[in-house]
């Protein structure tokens, strides 16, 4: 007689059975009746399609009958759904440190996906914040000399291209001081964010005030009043959210504006930074084309593409410069504001979310290996699901529903951890990254963070599903465990994930080590100058206050006295720019003697105004020559030291000292400078970047400035002299603002900080990459060494020895793990070289790195397997084969 368990199967199968024949039977009577009718109205006279609607009509209840059969199967798939559900948790309840591994490792995974993705959204993917973002556009140079692009424009070229266009809807520029606007009348001197713009600015970006108005086209006439608009931040820190603020007076850089409008709460403009007041500048009949410091935005008109747009103004330049024919200028360019602004960080933002999409699918692979594992213990009750009558494709939607349900409660935790993630960025990402103050986990990311989870569960739930479902029911119902055949193609589906996973991480891995030895050589780059110990800060004197250059000169070389005098103080020192990145100006130049062919555009070189005792206060060696004294002043004979690139481009094998340039678009009339020395190169444009010409000039010779940097040479810890330094500055002037306080290594250490946020962050999913990789090696060669339990006790009780079964593990496991090296390098080969350019000296096949990081992988792969083998070396041959 069988088994009590067997005779309930047998009933429930027949219970099926019967249901699905009544189904059958309803669907053939149904389908009986209705040809029936048919062929009565059609000995009626009707037409076919007559005969077969009166039909349809005529056997509504049957109809209805079929309709709630659908309806009832709609239920019953709803409640299967539910209990597969309840029954998915039950099975995680039972295995809680299974459940706990894979909802940790999917949060990690997940979360760093959403936290990346809520940066790439922010950055690249999301439109900019304003009305019809399409049309906006940037109008730039491109530099004929040097090739480089995006460069500012000049005002001559500025008013010409607004009066004189055909295809623009507005024009504007910008001026952004890097050290903001100094603002008086509201407590101690102090600089606050802010950008000189033209009157057509918020017309082109088609955003209006939230009190008051923006700017009409009068307001930048010469002569003009004085009139600013201000953010609403603004609004309520520095006038108190006084309702009346419109039309109130506030003092920026010495002068009196009117406040003419407040600017909505959510207003940003990347362009300008994080700007509070935006002031209208005004502008003078041109005398020259330079200088360049503007830059343009524009909004086409419908219909108008950016190369119409682009031939327009480029014949307007080409106007402009047959009034002024000894004038450089570069080819005009018109490109996506988007594009503009989000400039270098695309490539880096891609790379870095490809590498957390991997480490994802690492995960994946590793939870993959995880329940193919687990599904042995369930063979026999997946076969006695199947027995009762369940098809192959219920058992799959079981096990992807339970899968599923894990995805679900990893994507809910790293949703978590991502908000928490997206602070992290924000703390850790440079402030120059673009777009920034606009990350935030919004509907789309939340989006994102549901189809990855998704996505996930059905990644690393399908294949254990898949190779489940195929179960020989005899053998799983009476061994509880699969057939050899089976268990050999299981085998190797976990041996093929573990190949993958390797690759993966190898790729990852490659990756992040071509980074770091980036970064490491960019740390290295000599930037030719000493930063220790010395202290940098911003002043901007007053315009009003110091009308005149030698008014401003004399206040200058006063507080440069002052601090001179201060105990522990070696050096000081004013100059225009500082390095390796804060570039003042650029200037065209000519050599004296050398006319250029026509139409050949100046060369450019980088200038920058400096005090006396400049080259000690920063270390700058002088190659040749002398460096500037106070008696280089006004009066006295224009001189000017070069950079060793300036003298070996103008000067080969030549002596350069005695030469004589003049600086500006060439005038016969104008002043010659005379070259009295050359400095060592040092960068302003950032570490790293091709090496530009540069020449000093002194300041005092040159005294327009009322901005400069201050640097300071201590005898010890620079920032310890902060206040003492800003004690003598307002001496001098107390209305003298001070900002950007900060040591010249903290200057380096922020020029480069970009690289080091995409270093860092690499290089943390490199390391992520390679522990999952190491996990999933060492759980599959555990789990092979339990399974093999009984064929290792048999060879070492035939004689084998500890050191044959050890290396009969560690080949095994090894084979995997070269297979996927093998792979990853082929791989990193074509991957890598979408990293070109965020790498400095270093290729992106560099076989070092490439070397370095297949070896690593491979070393802990070894690791990885040596456990699980000294575990199969303990066996005892005797229990083993007592026990089987």
């Amino acid at each position: 007689m069988a088994p009590r368990w067997m005779r309930r199967m047998q009933r429930r199968w027949q219970a099926l059975r019967r249901k699905q024949e009544m189904e059958h039977e309803l669907d053939d009577e149904l389908r009986y009746h209705l040809e029936r009718e048919t062929e009565r109205n059609l000995a009626r006279g009707m037409s076919p399609d007559e005969a077969r609607r009166a039909a349809l009509v005529g056997f509504g209840g049957v109809a209805r009958t079929k309709q709630e059969c659908r309806e009832a199967r709609g239920v019953r798939l709803i409640e299967d759904i539910l209990q597969d559900l309840r029954y998915g948790a039950r099975m995680m309840r039972k295995t809680p440190a299974l459940t706990l591994i894979a909802v940790v490792t999917l949060a990690l995974g997940i979360g760093a996906n959403t936290a990346i993705f809520s940066v790439v959204n922010a950055v690249l993917l999301r439109p900019l914040a304003h009305p019809e973002p399409d049309r906006l556009v940037r109008v730039s140079l491109q530099n004929l000399e040097t090739d480089e692009t995006h460069n500012p424009i000049g005002d001559a070229d500025f008013l010409a291209m607004r009066d004189r266009n055909r295809t623009l809807a507005g024009l504007a520029v910008i001026y952004s001081p890097a050290d903001g606007l100094a603002l008086a009348g509201q407590g101690p001197p102090q600089k606050v964010p802010g950008a000189w713009v033209s009157a057509g600015f918020f017309e082109v970006l088609k955003v209006g005030a939230a009190q008051g108005r923006t700017f009409a086209r009068g307001d930048d006439r010469s002569g003009g009043p004085n009139v600013v608009v201000v953010s609403d931040h603004f609004w309520r820190q520095r006038l108190g959210g006084d309702p009346g603020a419109v039309g109130r007076p506030i003092r920026l850089n010495g002068k009196a504006y009117t406040v003419i409008g407040i600017m909505p709460a959510d207003f940003r403009f990347a362009l300008t930074g994080q700007a509070e007041v935006w002031v209208a500048m005004t502008f003078d009949p041109p005398q020259s084309r330079p200088p360049y410091y503007l830059r343009c935005i524009a909004r086409l008109r419908p219909g108008v593409s950016e190369r119409q747009a682009q031939a327009d103004l480029g014949a307007i330049a080409a106007q402009v410069g047959e009034q002024y024919p000894s004038s450089s200028f570069g080819v005009v360019l018109v490109d996506s504001l988007k594009g503009s602004i989000v400039g270098e960080s695309q490539r880096a933002l891609l790379v870095l979310f490809g590498a957390v999409l991997f480490v994802l699918l690492i995960a994946s692979v590793n939870l993959a290996n995880l329940l193919l594992a687990r599904g042995t213990t369930r063979e026999r009750e997946l076969a006695v699901r199947a027995a009762l009558g369940a098809s192959r494709g219920r058992i799959v939607r079981q096990l992807l529903t339970e899968s599923m349900l894990l995805a679900s409660i990893g994507g809910a935790l790293g949703l978590l951890l991502a908000l928490w993630g997206v602070q992290l960025i924000d703390g850790l990402a440079p402030s120059d990254l673009p777009r920034l103050e606009e990350v935030s986990v919004d509907r789309w990311v939340l989006g994102f963070t549901l189809a990855v989870a998704l996505l996930s569960g059905l990644m690393f739930g399908l294949a254990p599903a898949l190779q489940l479902s195929r179960l020989d029911l005899n053998v799983a119902i009476k061994e509880g465990g699969g057939s050899s055949v089976e268990s050999a193609a299981r085998h190797r589906m976990r041996g093929l994930l573990v190949v993958a996973e390797g690759a993966l991480a190898l790729m990852l891995l490659t990756g992040a080590g071509l980074m770091i030895r980036s970064f490491v050589n960019l740390s290295q780059v000599d930037p030719g100058f000493d930063p220790e110990g010395v202290l940098s800060m911003r002043i901007e004197l007053n315009q009003a206050a110091y009308p005149e250059d030698k008014q401003a000169a004399a206040m200058q070389e006063q507080i440069l006295a002052r601090l001179r005098s201060l105990p522990g103080v070696n050096h000081a020192a004013l100059s225009m720019a500082l390095p390796p990145n804060l570039l003042g100006m650029s200037n065209p130049y000519t050599v004296e003697g050398r006319a250029l062919p026509p139409g050949q555009a100046q060369p450019v070189a980088d200038q920058v105004l400096v005090s006396p005792d400049y080259f000690r206060t920063l270390g700058i060696a002088l190659r040749a020559g002398r460096a500037f004294t106070d008696a280089d002043r006004d009066g006295s004979p224009l001189v000017l030291i070069i950079s060793e690139t300036m003298a070996r481009r103008l000067f080969p094998g030549a002596d350069p000292i005695g030469k004589r340039i003049q600086t500006g678009d060439y005038d016969p009339r104008a002043p010659w400078w005379t070259v009295i020395g050359v400095a060592a190169d040092v960068s302003y444009t950032g570490l790293g970047k091709e090496q530009h010409a540069t020449m000093y000039t002194p300041h005092a010779q040159n005294a327009w400035s009322r901005s400069m940097y201050l640097t300071v040479r201590t005898t010890g810890e620079p920032l310890a002299q902060v206040a003492a330094v800003q004690a003598q500055v307002w001496a001098a002037d107390r209305n003298i603002p001070v900002s950007q306080i900060r040591s010249m290594r903290q200057v380096m250490t922020e020029s480069i900080a970009r690289q080091r946020t995409y270093t860092v962050l690499l290089g943390l999913f490199g390391a992520v990459a390679l522990i999952l990789a190491a996990v999933g090696v060492y759980g599959v060669m555990g789990y092979t060494v339990k399974q093999r339990t009984h064929e290792i006790g048999i060879r070492m009780a035939l004689g084998a020895r500890r050191g044959d079964v050890l290396r009969m593990v560690v080949t095994d496991g090894m084979k995997l793990g070269l297979c996927g090296v093998a792979l990853g390098l082929v791989g990193s080969i074509v991957l890598t070289r979408l990293m070109e350019g965020l790498l400095f000296h270093v290729s992106a096949i560099d076989p070092a790195t490439f070397a370095t990081s297949a070896l690593v992988l491979t070393a802990v792969m070894l690791l990885a397997c040596l456990l699980p083998a000294r575990r199969a070396t303990q066996v005892d041959p005797m229990v083993t084969l007592k026990y089987e």
